[in-house]
């Protein structure tokens, strides 16, 4: 096919089949390819890849889809058991300056990575294809042409007719009456739903009451017809109508980068911005309209904060597991964070247009802010790599850098309002960064000198 895409550039003259047989790029004829960023050490990966060669041996797909790995496994052996389960291209494991390339041309973060790419023009269809096959596993929505809040709101079926949804305000509840419980959280996501849906019928009831321009959207994700029946009953809120394949559910979830397995509340105002990505929180909290989003977030409880997950954006957390039995301090601390989340929190506001939705960039915050007042395994985590005592002995505090080598600079002051700004402000300037690489350099440095010291004497004693 013609191309104005030169897949040749990008991917290098020869891929690797199974048994690493060659097959030439140019040969590659399919409308769309696809990414894989992953590893044969990675249990996310390991989960997936199985899911995807499912949905990849469906007819439809595979007749119009390429799937190349590029691999992040750090030995040749490790990668070539793993591809050889999988019924598609890599990039050869030997070309590891190509596979740095593509993980910056693509803003690889993590893995498993899956990015969805036009073979035609090479634009990116979709970043979070990983995601869209979870939510889509038969493929019904292939090639997932980009949809808009309005488009979807305007084509929704419900169950039972309902009042216009222009010029109001919309919580879009996604539920099932089948959520079990998280393998790895532990969190029974049905009792989850059902206090979602209590603290729903509060705001809504409140809403009603003080003639607040305000609906709910039950987006059902019922795997029945008797599920979703049941489901429905008894809220004063449309509901969504019974579909196999999802389409309303689909579609909305692809826009705001929902999980299915989960209850999810999304808040958006009269003109379709997203102002709360998080609000089952909210919600539950006794949010009052317009249930903004909540700028200072404990870790426990979501990791999203300011509508943005700590991976997002810089990340200041403090811990306070060791006040966590004082409710005065700790509500103490909370004010002095909420002060510091106002004056770094921008807007936070996500503006939908026909095609796309984006954060506008001058609202955007230049750091989100977070709690930790209780065990928590990220918290534990990003103190040891700050170097910071393992056991918390007073509040301290870290700023998580996730886009800058995933860097953890540690507060070495007490947690005051001062301090936290200009912990921030040093951050932004550049200078926690320099004095870090100062602390790498004089360490490095220091570990040569008694290795050197280590041999001499070894040669002395010989």
């Amino acid at each position: 096919m013609s191309t104005t895409f030169d897949l040749v550039s990008v991917l290098g003259e020869v891929l690797h089949s199974k048994g690493n047989a060659e097959v030439a790029t140019a040969s590659l004829t399919k409308p769309f390819i696809a990414l894989y960023f992953t590893a044969s050490w990675c249990p996310p990966c390991r989960k997936f890849t199985p899911e995807l060669v499912n949905y990849y041996l469906q007819p439809h797909i595979q007749e119009k889809l390429d799937i190349v790995v590029v691999s992040r496994d750090r030995e040749e052996s490790a990668h070539d058991g793993y591809f050889a389960k999988m019924p598609w291209l890599s990039v050869p494991f030997a070309d590891r300056d190509r596979a740095a390339v593509l993980l910056k041309k693509y803003n690889v973060r993590f893995i498993p990575t899956f990015v969805l790419i036009d073979a035609a023009t090479g634009e990116i269809v979709a970043n979070d294809f990983r995601g869209i096959v979870e939510k889509d596993p038969k493929g019904h929505f292939f090639p997932y042409p980009a949809k808009s809040i309005r488009s979807i709101l305007s084509s929704v079926t419900t169950v039972s007719p309902h009042e216009s949804f222009n010029g109001k305000y919309l919580a879009l509840f996604f539920d099932s009456p089948s959520f079990g419980i998280d393998e790895y959280t532990k969190v029974d996501f049905s009792a989850e739903s059902a206090a979602i849906r209590t603290a729903l019928l509060q705001a809504h009831t409140d809403s009603k009451s003080n003639n607040n321009p305000f609906e709910v959207l039950q987006i059902s994700l019922a795997k029945t017809r008797e599920e979703h029946e049941t489901n429905a009953a008894g809220v004063p809120w449309p509901v969504t109508a019974f579909d196999e394949t999802f389409n309303t559910a689909f579609h909305l979830g692809r826009l705001y980068n929902l999980s299915f397995d989960q209850p999810s509340v999304v808040v958006i105002d009269q003109a379709r911005n997203v102002i709360n990505r998080d609000a089952a929180l909210s919600f539950k909290k006794g949010a009052k309209f317009p249930f903004e989003s909540l700028k200072v977030v404990d870790l426990n409880e979501s990791r999203i904060s300011n509508n943005f997950e700590y991976i997002d954006k810089p990340s200041l957390i403090v811990n306070l597991e060791s006040v966590k039995d004082n409710a005065e301090q700790v509500a103490a601390f909370e004010e002095i964070l909420g002060v510091v989340a106002n004056k770094y929190g921008g807007g936070g506001e996500v503006v939908c247009t026909d095609e796309y939705c984006e954060t506008s960039p001058a609202s955007e915050p230049e750091v989100i802010v977070f709690t930790s007042k209780s065990e928590n395994s990220l918290a534990r985590y990003l103190r040891t790599q700050a170097g910071l005592d393992e056991v918390e002995t007073k509040p301290d505090a870290v700023l998580y850098d996730f886009n800058d080598a995933r860097v953890v600079y540690p507060l070495r002051a007490d947690v005051t309002k001062d301090n936290l700004i200009q912990f921030i402000e040093d951050f932004k300037s550049g200078k926690l960064k320099e004095l870090k690489e100062a602390e790498n350099k004089a360490k490095e440095e220091a570990e040569k000198a008694a290795k050197e010291a280590a041999e001499t004497a070894a040669t002395a004693a010989a």
